[in-house]
């Protein structure tokens, strides 16, 4: 369970949630002293977020406009003194109607993928997307990956062994799914 202060931040959770290079994340876990024109300050992110390879300190926003003069200004001195400990600070807008259907998405693969394909659903998913090289979540809703082919689905997005794009279209039918290849850089799932 996590705390959420926004819908913003319930949104973001989500996204971290469903990003298959994220390995944990937790809600207002630290607090950062730092000084502002001499003066000291304190501020505590919204997120830590601990990936494979790095660590991000992400603020959350509704809209661009909304993210105030405090905290571009904040963000503009962290930005790079975390950076020189290995830590990205961001400054992320999480725009609520350009995310709706990417977060309906999300929760439906969250909720679908909590089921551990066979080897041989695994294997049928890896023939056919090498077959065909590009699935739509319509194929898969009409059964392309067997009889629990949205489940199966599910869990490879979720574990990276597939990726997602054009997860904004209107209808989730339009979304594709591509095997993951060598080299190959996974979408952000921020869309960003």
């Amino acid at each position: 369970m996590i705390e959420c202060e926004s819908i913003n931040e319930l949104f973001a959770a989500r996204i971290y949630d469903f990003d298959s290079d994220v390995v944990s994340f937790h809600e207002q876990a630290l607090r950062i002293h730092y000084l502002e024109h001499g003066e000291e300050r304190t501020h505590v992110p919204d997120f830590v977020v601990r990936r494979l390879a790095r660590t991000d300190i992400d603020e959350i926003k509704d809209k661009l406009d909304e993210a105030s003069e405090v905290d571009a200004v904040r963000s503009a001195l962290l930005t790079p003194l975390l950076a020189q400990l290995g830590i990205r600070y961001r400054l992320r807008i999480v725009d609520k109607s350009r995310f709706r259907n990417r977060i309906s998405f999300y929760r439906l693969i969250l909720r679908l993928g909590r089921v551990e394909p066979t080897q041989l659903e695994r294997e049928g998913a890896r023939q056919l997307l090498k077959a065909r090289s590009c699935l739509y979540w319509a194929d898969v809703e009409r059964g392309a990956l067997g009889a629990r082919s949205c489940s199966v689905a599910a869990r490879l997005i979720l574990e990276g062994a597939v990726f997602v794009v054009n997860v904004d279209e209107p209808s989730h039918d339009e979304i594709q799914l591509l095997p993951q290849s060598r080299g190959m850089q996974p979408p952000d799932p921020w869309g960003m």
